[in-house]
């Protein structure tokens, strides 16, 4: 995409110079000075770095998150050799179903929270809130 940028970018400029060149230089070089700015360079780099951006922040989240994984994984092989039996298997599995109950728990009550946090700002601040 950005090649693709570029080459617009050096097709539009040798055109450009091309009619300036054909004309004169004053009229055309003035109008395609004005339509052709620095802003509109910045812009035009602006949307795939944001992009790039954005990709590498869910990329390194995700390797992090990945990482964490791994790191427990030999914890919970540890604990099953050390309960040993066909009992471990469970007993690890009820563990595991205990601490996302309370993972599950401990969101929702954030996420209640969070609401009547910005439901009391908005009612501060005066605004309308949507009837649904």
């Amino acid at each position: 995409m950005v090649t693709a940028i570029l080459a617009t970018l050096v097709t539009v400029l040798g055109m450009a110079f091309l009619i300036a060149w054909a004309f004169g230089g004053v009229a055309v070089a003035d109008i395609l000075a004005k339509s052709f700015s620095t802003r509109c360079l910045v812009r035009i780099a602006q949307e795939p770095t944001g992009r790039l951006h954005g990709i590498l922040t869910f990329a390194i989240v995700t390797a992090v998150f990945l990482v964490f994984g791994l790191m427990e994984e030999g914890v919970r092989r540890r604990q099953m050799e050390r309960i040993g039996g066909e009992v471990a298997p469970r007993l690890v599995a009820a563990e595991t179903a205990g601490k996302r109950r309370t993972f599950m728990l401990v969101r929702t009550l954030m996420s209640v929270v969070t609401g009547f946090a910005v439901w009391g700002f908005a009612t501060w601040m005066g605004l309308d809130l949507a009837a649904e």
